[in-house]
């Protein structure tokens, strides 16, 4: 059985370059964990991963400016987690592959760890899946108080409420 997920479903909002940082990040966080509370250097992540020095290089760096990883030695270039395995998430590979939305984005491939493919598959479709939820509370009548003379259709309850909490 094919366990990775068919190209059109390798995107996170439609952003395939960000579900592959997003890949990217999440494998070497394994790594990083699975190595735990030992350091883990460049060299055994390129070996591992089988991404380039660069692509490592620029994913441990985004990671400590998160204060994910620490940089640990002085000889070649090594991280440490700087928190404990199970205080890092999904969340933390996110905003790993957003700071880097400037890089160059990895080539998109088939991932060492299809688990790792698997994991974010299955996190993406529901983040896009709440994200639409969420855009589905906000609708577009409102735009029609700017225009003089024209009121607003009565907004849903669930979308009253939903205004209550935010705004109280």
């Amino acid at each position: 059985m094919n366990t990775v997920p068919p190209a059109a479903a390798r995107s996170i909002f439609g952003n395939a370059a960000l579900y592959e940082r997003l890949c990217a990040a999440t494998e070497v966080l394994a790594r990083v964990i699975a190595r735990w509370p030992h350091a883990l250097d460049r060299a055994r992540l390129v070996q591992q991963t089988g991404r380039a020095a660069e692509e490592i290089d620029a994913i441990c760096a985004a990671l400590v400016r998160l204060d994910v990883l620490r940089p640990f030695g002085e000889s070649a270039p090594a991280w440490l987690l700087a928190v404990g395995p199970a205080a890092v998430t999904l969340e933390d590979a996110f905003r790993c592959a957003l700071a880097m939305h400037g890089a160059e984005s990895p080539e998109p491939r088939r991932p060492a760890r299809p688990e790792v493919d698997m994991l974010v598959m299955q996190a993406a479709i529901a983040v896009d899946q709440r994200v639409l939820l969420l855009l589905r509370q906000f609708p577009l009548d409102r735009l029609a108080l700017a225009q003089p003379g024209k009121a607003a259709a009565p907004r849903p309850a669930c979308v009253r409420q939903a205004w209550a909490v935010a705004f109280g």
